[in-house]
């Protein structure tokens, strides 16, 4: 016959089993600069090109980028993050997707808009209207 602390241990670890663990973030970059978001498959090694590429290229919404996932952009100019270009069950998520600067990395974006986006981080990025004219000085940006 089973101890009663034999017993909590079996109970227990059924109930630990039965839980189902969450899935792996994945982690996708985007080099502005040597990336190309037709050809490459969002590694270190085959980085797509610009984070509004990787939006037009619909990543988001073909299920390629998934909750929980981390995009990290590389240095260079990448365009405008626009929360109307994805489909309304992108906007949406059950954990964050975090859009971030790769470490050591200084990504730029002209705007972000973030209409109807739920569990969406953006850290580390340089945002100016600026940026989109590339001729013109940067008198006021921001860090976000």
């Amino acid at each position: 016959m089973l101890s009663r602390k034999s017993l909590l241990l079996c109970l227990l670890s059924t109930i630990v089993i039965s839980i189902p663990l969450p899935a792996f973030a994945s982690v996708y970059y985007c080099d502005p600069v040597h990336g190309n978001t037709q050809t490459g498959n969002g590694s270190e090694a085959m980085p797509w090109g610009t984070l509004e590429s990787v939006v037009l290229a619909h990543r988001f919404d073909d299920g390629t980028i998934k909750d929980g996932d981390v995009v990290l952009l590389l240095s260079g100019y990448h365009g405008d993050f626009s929360s109307l270009a994805l489909n309304a069950a992108s906007r949406t998520n059950t954990e964050y997707i975090t859009i971030q600067a790769a470490p050591g990395h200084t990504p730029r974006l002209s705007q972000i808009i973030a209409v109807g986006l739920t569990k969406w981080k953006f850290v580390g990025l340089r945002l100016s209207p600026d940026y989109a004219s590339p001729s013109r000085v940067t008198p006021h940006q921001h860090n976000i």
